[in-house]
């Protein structure tokens, strides 16, 4: 048997002026989460996919390492703080655990955000995610970024037809 690839329905890439808005309009709903998470996927290039960047949630008898458990789950494949260091992003791909180095000098909206959650008490420890959600203060779980990510971008009028990231 053979089936038909559904066309996708999001095929338009975010601009840069767009992904400026979604960061000021994250900041001034109080999720600077989103903000960070956008800048970091727009500007690594397609090198981070959105599990990359706000990791997920799996049953704890799912392999892979995870410091972080929740409900019967665990959190893995995001992006920790002690991945960052000295301007560079070391990051295990969640498709291939291939390595991912980004060089965050070349990346200043993300050097804004990582700037921004310094200043505003972040918890750094190495072993923490760089993205949490606000309220809980743990990792977002996908829909709820999501949801999040697309009243933020809807409130800046951005099409429903653009995605968040380049992958």
């Amino acid at each position: 048997m053979r089936f038909e690839r559904p066309v996708a329905q999001n095929t338009e890439q975010l601009t840069a002026e767009q992904v400026d808005d979604i960061i000021k309009e994250a900041h001034r709903t109080g999720l600077p989460s989103i903000a960070l998470a956008q800048a970091l996927q727009f500007e690594a290039k397609g090198k981070l996919r959105q599990k990359d960047v706000i990791g997920e949630w799996v049953p704890e008898e799912e392999p892979g390492p995870s410091g972080i458990r929740h409900n019967g789950e665990k959190w893995i494949h995001g992006v920790l703080w002690s991945e960052v260091s000295r301007g560079t992003l070391r990051h295990n791909s969640s498709f291939d655990n291939a390595e991912i180095i980004i060089d965050l000098n070349e990346c200043p909206r993300v050097l804004a955000q990582l700037e921004y959650q310094k200043a505003h008490g972040a918890n750094r420890k190495s072993d923490a995610p760089l993205i949490v959600h606000e309220t809980t203060g743990r990792p977002y779980i996908a829909h709820q970024f999501r949801y999040h990510w697309r009243q933020i971008a809807d409130a800046v009028g951005i099409s429903k037809k653009v995605r968040m990231g380049n992958r």
